[in-house]
């Protein structure tokens, strides 16, 4: 076992708590549910950061994703999940209030040929602030470089270069329909 591996608490299909918990590669291996915790930082103009995954990385190595994001550790609640990834991601420090709650989805993905097999109840959070790229320090073996796009040509890109971007179908379809609303 790694010595970084986290401890992540079981959970079924509804994302009820089972009472259990195993180590984030056990869990990925024996294809568990689980918590995760993903942050969309938008700005006044209705552009998102997104961060590029680092080369290194198990699942996805290199592509474009969501500002933020991770597991919620055994103990922790998704929004202490979601501001501790953005500050360890990209050293950005938010209060619980700047948070928002935008929507639950359940997410099943099969990484590696089937190796890592990603199960997860993710709670997904909407950052809206300006925010100063000086400001932002990248964890390297995370990210390796970011970058703002206005949302509907985010929507774009992902029609027109969908290998260049973590396949998160559902939850894009409902940011852009929050954004639409919004911006």
């Amino acid at each position: 076992m790694p010595l970084s591996d986290e401890t992540l608490e079981i959970l079924d299909p509804y994302g009820l708590p089972l009472g259990k918990s195993k180590f984030r590669s056990l869990v990925h291996r024996d294809g568990d549910w689980h918590a995760t915790a993903h942050v969309w930082i938008v700005n006044a103009q209705g552009g998102l950061l997104l961060q590029k995954r680092s080369e290194a990385k198990e699942s996805h190595p290199g592509l474009w994703d969501i500002s933020s994001a991770g597991h919620v550790v055994a103990g922790q609640t998704s929004v202490d999940a979601a501001l501790c990834e953005a500050r360890e991601e990209l050293g950005l420090a938010f209060d619980p209030e700047d948070v928002e709650l935008i929507f639950t989805l359940r997410n099943q993905c099969l990484v590696n040929n089937g190796a890592f097999i990603d199960n997860e109840i993710s709670d997904v959070y909407l950052v809206t602030r300006a925010i100063d790229d000086s400001r932002i320090v990248l964890q390297t073996s995370e990210v390796s470089a970011i970058r703002w796009i206005y949302y509907k040509d985010l929507r774009v890109m992902l029609k027109s270069s969908p290998n260049e971007f973590v396949a998160h179908e559902e939850e894009y379809k409902k940011l852009f329909m929050l954004l639409e609303k919004r911006f």
